[in-house]
């Protein structure tokens, strides 16, 4: 017997909520150890692990979720998840039903469950989350959400049509405090830089650069949430030249500074 979950039903803690015409977002607390029994989500929804970490089963996978790690999960799936002994704190966007007759805007959403590590889809979550803490409900909100459903099914394309790039992808979310270039990817993935390069662009619509800054920014956004590290210690950490390059990064995204989305967020959880 599965657990049917309706609109805005989440196990856990429930911390903040917000609700828009064709989406919802929710930040939810998980106790050390929490083991949730089998259930489903009546919508579909994309969930960012912020803090923590669990197991999730399914009836025909396993997989395990750290800090950053993003999981689309489609209605109606079943499954259940085991915390570990520091519990857990998932940031969700839930879509409706609706949300195709209200976007006048092709978004094929995944049909099966699907892990992301990739800043593509992260970093937006990260900004929505910024922006339900600070309790802001402007158009941006809406900007951040499609940007997000449009990245699940761009992720999609590039995982069917280049299999070499998700391992660039990987090397590139997974390895931040290192400098990339072209040249040392190519050699890395075995595609000619040039064409690395164009293929790069025309699947992500980001230069490798324009990629690195949103990477390292997803790595910060973990360590402001999970550590005591200073700025500057965080900036370094993350693979930014210096505190001020990573401050002017961060404020171009999230409008705010890395301070101040720090002690929202330690008010809000």
């Amino acid at each position: 017997m599965s657990v049917k979950l309706l609109q805005k039903q989440y196990f856990g803690s429930g911390l903040l909520e917000a609700e828009f015409d064709f989406f919802s977002l929710n930040l939810s607390r998980y106790t050390p150890n929490e083991a949730i029994e089998k259930h489903h989500h009546e919508n579909s929804y994309v969930s960012l692990l912020l803090r923590g970490h669990y197991e999730e089963k399914s009836n025909s996978s396993a997989v395990s979720l750290s800090k950053n790690n993003v999981i689309f999960r489609p209605s109606l799936y079943d499954h259940t998840n085991t915390f570990s002994n520091k519990g857990g704190l998932c940031f969700n966007l839930e879509i409706k039903n609706n949300f195709e007759k209200i976007l006048d805007y092709d978004i094929r959403l995944p049909r099966t469950a699907t892990f992301f590590n990739h800043a593509t889809i992260a970093l937006p979550l990260y900004e929505l989350f910024s922006l339900l803490i600070n309790q802001d409900d402007s158009d941006l909100v809406y900007e951040k959400a499609i940007e997000c459903l449009s990245s699940l099914t761009a992720e999609a394309k590039i995982s069917s049509s280049l299999p070499w790039m998700n391992k660039l992808l990987n090397i590139l979310d997974n390895e931040t405090n290192h400098h990339h270039t072209i040249h040392s990817l190519s050699e890395r993935v075995h595609v000619h830089p040039i064409y690395l390069a164009n293929a790069f662009k025309k699947k992500t619509r980001l230069t490798i650069g324009e990629y690195q800054t949103k990477a390292k920014l997803k790595a910060a956004c973990g360590l402001l949430l999970n550590s005591n590290k200073a700025v500057h210690e965080i900036a370094a950490a993350s693979g930014f030249h210096d505190s001020t390059h990573f401050i002017r990064s961060f404020k171009h995204f999230f409008k705010s500074t890395p301070h101040q989305v720090r002690l929202l967020a330690r008010k809000s959880i």
